[in-house]
């Protein structure tokens, strides 16, 4: 386990103990089974071996997605390129969970990552957003 420090929702930085969980890439991969462009790009990505993450501590589901929300639309002001951003807002809000685990897949060409909300358990992916890294000039 290690300790750090990050934002929490409102904006305080807050020392958390963030536990990665230990998941299989193959384990992972076969999450990302939807026809989404997100899905399908992140098994791409985990397939080149782009690195990944996955946090095991649940995050309570109803700020992130107000965070989640507030993102996507600063990303679309922004002109930046995303990958199913709709349709993980829309899942997160049908989600009937509580809380979910998050992952993280950062994928170096194209520059891209995945934002991955998944079950407690692990057990299964709920949505899957991509958004494209600006690339330096």
């Amino acid at each position: 386990m290690r300790t750090t420090e990050r934002p929490d929702f409102r904006g305080n930085h807050a020392i958390l103990d963030d536990v990665t969980a230990v998941m299989d890439r193959q384990e992972l991969m076969r999450l990302l089974i939807r026809e989404g462009a997100a899905d399908r790009a992140c098994w791409a990505a985990l397939r080149s071996m782009a690195s990944y993450t996955i946090w095991e501590n649940p995050v309570h589901l109803r700020p992130l997605l107000t965070t989640f929300r507030r993102r996507a639309r600063l990303l679309q002001r922004l002109g930046t390129p995303t990958l199913d951003s709709d349709e993980t807002i829309a899942r997160l809000e049908a989600c009937r969970l509580e809380v979910v685990c998050l992952g993280l897949v950062q994928a170096a060409g194209p520059p891209c990552h995945f934002q991955l909300f998944l079950s407690p358990a692990l057990d299964q992916l709920i949505a899957c957003l991509g958004v494209k890294r600006p690339t330096p000039s």
